[in-house]
């Protein structure tokens, strides 16, 4: 979807120590709540300006979910593996 490079990865880790983790978290729920409030929107006017609103949000989400990731990193945890899983779980409901 976004591909990163790693001068931009360094910035976000960056970001994480000069305002630090909680902060970075507060961003998140900010973020994802603007990116709540253009859906919505989206959805009562169906405008070109609207839906370009939705992926500049997505982007704003994109960008603060990739700290999320750096700030838990040490926990090891299998994103990928998660996600895998979830997505055959939604596989299978869409089968039935």
């Amino acid at each position: 979807m976004i591909d990163l490079t790693t001068e931009q990865d360094n910035i976000l880790k960056t970001a994480i120590k000069q305002f630090g983790a909680d902060k970075q978290m507060d961003m998140v729920i900010e973020e994802c709540s603007e990116l709540t409030k253009a859906i919505l929107k989206y959805r009562r006017s169906n405008t070109i300006e609207n839906a370009e609103e939705i992926l500049k949000e997505t982007a704003d989400v994109f960008i603060m979910l990739r700290q999320i990731g750096f700030i838990f990193a040490p926990l090891k945890f299998d994103m990928n593996g998660e996600a895998s899983a979830k997505i055959a779980r939604l596989r299978t409901t869409l089968e039935k």
